[in-house]
């Protein structure tokens, strides 16, 4: 068994930025939110960090790659 390699695309990257915001956005229970190893760029964190500033649900993000 051999994994076949993830195509990192912009519209990959936007729809993980989409989910990720609307999972903030509409879920209060969410307080930890681990985006670790993921290669995203600027744009998209800053995306996702506007939204945690807005609800203010999430205690701790991570962004490493």
């Amino acid at each position: 068994f051999k994994q076949k390699p993830v195509i990192c695309t912009k519209f990959v990257f936007s729809g993980i930025v989409d989910a990720v915001s609307n999972c903030i956005e509409f879920n209060k229970n969410l307080r930890i939110l681990n985006l670790e190893g993921l290669p995203l760029n600027d744009k998209y964190v800053e995306s996702i960090a506007k939204v945690c500033d807005l609800h203010k649900v999430i205690r701790s993000v991570c962004f490493a790659f």
